[in-house]
């Protein structure tokens, strides 16, 4: 449920306190709802309750969602005949997925809003994400939709340009900080493999060691390492290291081939390919810059 039974917006709401930002900004818009919400950052579970409780705001009569009238109770249930959800996960979301909501969308609502919800939206496949196009792009009056990712790079160029974004906060609770430790765990090896050239080809070739979404965490880590060193921080790990043994003329193609990996994580390759292309890029120019033989500190 998104709301807590009988509670109002003014009320606690059952999100976590660093995502309440959200919430008003979400209320700012209930007069001039965007085509396509983008919802992305926090947790799966805090992003579909977030997209629910947008679709109460479009749709409760009382104006703020009550948690305790019949639309508030459809929707925090998943019952609304307005409220459509398709969820990626351990699957893609296909062609034949969507194919039927052509037809319901090109009805009105029932009511004030019919709001389509794509969790996991970074499964949409390029040929399901093509067969919505016009509808995202010319929905008729009611029609309004929601894409929920953990990082909006990990979603096709198409929906991306059309989205109205907004970014939840990383990290809350328990899942948070294992996410974290994860992340550091892959810049530890990444420096690692930098310094002797060993030791991450043995875990990227592991079964299902990268996917697309913690790559695309590590991927921002770097970044903000890159930026630590860019502001000339006092650092240590990787940005230390990075400092210490490239110039800034590599800072910038670092930066570009960042950009690069994620752009190319956006069309499907696959995910321990680009942390290996990634890692081995960054090799040649350590090597380049202090010599095959010598030692990098």
């Amino acid at each position: 449920m998104f709301l807590a039974h009988g509670a109002t917006m003014q009320e606690e709401i059952n999100l976590p306190s660093a995502q309440q930002r959200i919430v008003s900004y979400l209320r700012r818009l209930v007069n001039v709802p965007p085509n396509v919400l983008l919802l992305e950052g926090g947790t799966r579970q805090e992003r579909e309750r977030l997209g629910l409780l947008w679709a109460a705001l479009l749709n409760c009569r009382s104006g703020d969602p009550c948690g305790s009238c019949p639309t508030c109770r459809q929707i925090g249930n998943e019952s609304y005949r307005d409220l459509y959800i398709l969820r990626g996960g351990e699957e893609s979301i296909k062609i034949d997925d969507v194919r039927p909501y052509r037809w319901i969308l090109a009805d009105k609502p029932f009511e004030s809003y019919r709001v389509v919800l794509f969790s996991e939206a970074q499964e949409l496949t390029t040929p399901a994400a093509n067969a919505l196009l016009k509808s995202l792009e010319e929905p008729l009056p009611g029609n309004v939709f929601v894409l929920l990712t953990p990082q909006r790079h990990l979603l096709l160029s198409t929906l991306l340009s059309r989205s109205y974004p907004f970014t939840l906060s990383h990290g809350t609770g328990d899942r948070g900080r294992e996410e974290e430790r994860e992340v550091g765990s892959w810049l530890d090896s990444l420096l690692c493999f930098w310094q002797s050239g060993t030791g991450l080809f043995e875990h990227t070739g592991k079964k299902k060691a990268v996917d697309r979404i913690l790559l695309g965490d590590i991927l921002l880590a770097l970044q903000r390492e890159l930026y630590r060193v860019y502001l000339g921080e006092e650092t240590r790990g990787t940005a230390a290291f990075l400092r210490r043994n490239l110039s800034s003329e590599y800072w910038s193609r670092l930066d570009l081939a960042l950009k690069k990996a994620e752009e190319i994580l956006g069309h499907q390759v696959n995910p321990p390919l680009i942390l290996e292309w990634l890692a081995l890029t960054v090799w040649n120019w350590l090597r380049e810059e202090s010599g095959s033989s010598s030692k990098l500190s």
